[in-house]
């Protein structure tokens, strides 16, 4: 994973690579590649994440950062984004990692 201060656009506060059965490539068990880029051949592995610590050009506090990266990890381990209030306990959204 990589921290970074670069601000993404539309409030992105983190990427990462969704693990999934159904497709090939993405994840926490996925190994190094050799992918074609550009006429060339260059290893990537996809199994990796981003999370920044800034949003709309302030800094963004500690715990929303540790939350984020809780989020992405989740992420390459296959878990997607909940949709409504299934997964809360409370019956509302927004109370876990992957909201």
């Amino acid at each position: 994973y990589i921290f970074t201060h670069r601000d993404f656009t539309r409030g992105t506060l983190g990427l990462a690579w969704v693990g999934a059965r159904e497709v090939a490539s993405g994840g926490i068990c996925e190994k190094h590649k050799s992918y074609m880029e550009r006429d060339e051949t260059v290893p990537k592995s996809l199994n990796t994440g981003i999370v920044t610590t800034v949003n709309y050009g302030k800094a963004v506090p500690v715990r929303v950062s540790q939350l984020t990266f809780t989020h992405e990890v989740g992420h390459n381990f296959g878990s997607p984004h909940d949709q409504g209030t299934e997964c809360a306990p409370f019956g509302t959204e927004k109370e876990n990692a992957q909201d």
